[in-house]
């Protein structure tokens, strides 16, 4: 996720396709460990989509995602004490 807010902010600040080394260099600069495997294959995923295409997607998804039923489960009776 670190590398992903670190994309994210490299885009908002003007760098429309930020690169493994602009991700990891914002990173360092900032103090924050940056995993090379991690980030690589983050960049790859990516891949030619825009954040923002990404964005609309995934609220596609989301929105397709059933909300779960809001009624609470039901519960077992409980059990008749007997008294002696």
């Amino acid at each position: 996720m670190k590398h992903l807010a670190a994309y994210c902010l490299l885009v908002l600040g003007g760098n429309a396709t930020p690169s493994e080394d602009d991700v990891a260099k914002l990173m360092k600069e900032v103090g924050v460990a940056s995993d090379a495997e991690n980030l690589k294959t983050m960049i790859k995923q990516i891949g030619d989509k825009s954040v923002q295409e990404h964005i609309v997607d995934g609220r596609t998804k989301m929105a397709a995602v059933a909300v779960a039923s809001s009624a609470p489960a039901a519960s077992a009776p409980a059990a008749a004490v007997e008294e002696e």
